[in-house]
């Protein structure tokens, strides 16, 4: 009952963003997307730098569901560039939201290229439906008020940086309808046989290849290569850089935590950006945070 429900939900919130192109990482959230809306023959746009594994799950998707496929193909000094001009865009030095982001900001504007004008992500669905590693380890009783605090907190950059790149993106798990329907789906199919999102999974058995709808959720850093990023910046920065670096940004208030999140900081600074800081906010750099830093990534707080 609980999986049909979830399977004409889904189906429906996709419909409504329109007719669109599918940000396809190959993941099961994104070809769950790609599969409710394959009449509208979208095109799934891939990024892929060096030899990162997305691009090979997502052709198979594409190949199964008989949509055209399309590899943007970047390097890391192409998401390094990237990388700068999102932390103008989300004005943060949040190190993973910036890494990630920076590679959707590479994907819109190849898409862009490519006609695209709406793109459709799988924004949410680790949120709602218990995708995370840390929520499948999280004992039964405590996992409903996990999932209803990510809920009621989560909030994705994806609009803002596709709106950057002149294109409009939509997340069917983000529909109010979506979002009211897991919030009254027992914890426990979320998690069936130790495995994420299983109700989902379930939803669209037979829908997608066995190996998709099985996929577990990897790392962006893996799946995209963004971190190729890091070693960029860790082999571009000295150790003394690193120290002086630290210590600078120490008697401006902000822990710094990697070579990564120093070179974000400080391009957040060059640009002259500012927050508000709080009492009671994020320790490592007080900014008000619950649960999760969105200004410097710390987690938990």
């Amino acid at each position: 009952m609980h999986a049909r429900a979830v399977f004409h939900a889904v189906s429906k919130a996709a419909h409504r963003c329109g007719p669109a192109d599918v940000a396809l990482s190959g993941g099961l959230d994104s070809s769950v997307v790609a599969w409710c809306v394959r009449e509208h023959n979208p095109t799934g746009y891939t990024l892929k730098i060096g030899d990162a594994s997305d691009a090979v799950f997502a052709a198979d998707v594409a190949r199964h569901l008989g949509i055209r496929h399309v590899i943007i193909e970047a390097d890391a000094e192409e998401l390094l560039r990237a990388a700068r001009e999102t932390v103008k865009i989300l004005c943060n030095f949040n190190d993973i939201e910036i890494r990630n982001m920076a590679t959707m900001q590479l994907l819109f504007k190849g898409a862009k290229k490519h006609g695209a004008s709406t793109m459709l992500t799988g924004d949410g669905a680790d949120e709602l439906f218990a995708g995370y590693g840390f929520l499948r380890r999280t004992p039964p009783e405590k996992l409903a008020a996990q999932l209803r605090r990510l809920s009621e907190n989560m909030r994705f950059s994806s609009g803002r940086v596709a709106e950057s790149a002149g294109l409009t993106a939509c997340s069917p798990f983000m529909d109010p309808d979506v979002i009211e329907l897991a919030s009254h789906i027992p914890p426990s199919l979320m998690v069936g046989r130790g495995e994420g999102k299983a109700i989902l999974r379930e939803a669209f058995e037979g829908a997608l290849p066995e190996k998709i709808l099985r996929r577990e959720k990897i790392p962006m850093q893996d799946g995209a290569g963004t971190a190729s990023i890091v070693g960029l910046i860790e082999s571009e920065m000295s150790e003394q850089e690193f120290v002086d670096g630290t210590s600078r940004a120490a008697t401006q208030g902000v822990k710094i935590r990697s070579k990564e999140s120093l070179y974000y900081y400080q391009e957040f600074r060059k640009r002259g950006l500012e927050y508000v800081r709080t009492d009671g906010g994020c320790p490592d750099c007080g900014y008000v945070a619950v649960g999760f830093c969105r200004m410097c990534g710390k987690f938990p707080v």
